[in-house]
């Protein structure tokens, strides 16, 4: 069985730290088994320099760094932020810029006008290096479209995308966008990320965890982890009508592409 791409993964998290083998230990096991990349996506810049760290520790890994619009307010300046990040960067395993967006959901997030600066400081940034943008949206859908619509030039993923099939249609259409999908696909109610999945390109398309977060059916309610991703991608297969191989291979060309990653790595 091809092996597959996690192209959204947050290893560094908490709680990884509750299982006996801790997230190295499992990471170990899964590119032995099911998965040849993993692409952990930071959350502040505290987080990515704890990307880098299993950047460096496994092949397969690569990083993604930058502050999440939960957490701008616990950066300081926005300048102070892109100096830190523009450094990290520099390392050889970054691939992109992320994970950053607005997020409206909870009424004690960062002022939107917060969250918009440096939602808009680190596009720029992924635009001035070259990188890829990963792209959270959360109960923000409109802002998100209209700001990264002056950005046409970044490739970007809409990371465990939850907008409409229209808005995914739009995005299509303005450059090199990618329809990321999450567990949530699996899920009873997910009927518009089912009909997004229908019409999204299989050359636009990649798959993800946000572990240990969104475990797919049947693993809700544990914590979620890179192999439990074949769920996904099983969905995903049936509702593009092709083989689980082919959309595992398909996929993880797609995340080599964006993410310009040129070899194979050996774990």
């Amino acid at each position: 069985m091809e092996k597959m791409f996690d192209t959204h993964a947050h290893y560094f998290d908490e709680k990884y730290k509750e299982i006996p083998e801790g997230a190295e230990g499992l990471l170990s096991r899964l590119f032995e088994e099911q998965v040849e990349y993993v692409l952990n996506a930071a959350t502040s810049t505290a987080d990515s320099l704890a990307v880098l760290e299993f950047c460096d520790r496994f092949p397969g890994c690569y990083g993604a760094v930058g502050v999440h619009p939960e957490n701008c307010d616990r950066e300081g300046s926005v300048e102070e932020a892109l100096r830190i990040l523009r450094t990290l960067c520099r390392h050889g395993k970054v691939v992109a810029v992320g994970e950053i967006g607005l997020d409206y959901h909870w009424e004690e997030n960062p002022l939107k006008e917060v969250q918009k600066a440096f939602f808009r400081a680190q596009m720029e940034l992924a635009g001035e290096l070259g990188l890829p943008a990963v792209i959270h949206d959360r109960d923000a859908h409109g802002d998100t479209f209209e700001l990264l619509s002056e950005f046409s030039n970044v490739p970007t993923v809409l990371h465990s995308y939850s907008g409409s099939p229209e808005m995914a249609r739009q995005y299509l259409q303005k450059g090199e966008r990618y329809i990321s999908f999450s567990g949530v696909l699996t899920y009873k109610n997910a009927v518009q990320t089912v009909e997004t999945a229908r019409l999204v390109p299989l050359d636009r398309m990649l798959l993800e965890t946000d572990c240990p977060y969104l475990p797919p059916v049947p693993y809700r309610g544990r914590m979620n982890h890179s192999g439990y991703m074949i769920e996904t991608a099983k969905k995903l297969a049936e509702i593009k009508e092709i083989s689980l191989e082919k959309l595992i291979f398909q996929t993880k060309k797609n995340a080599l592409s964006v993410f310009r990653i040129q070899k194979i790595s050996k774990n």
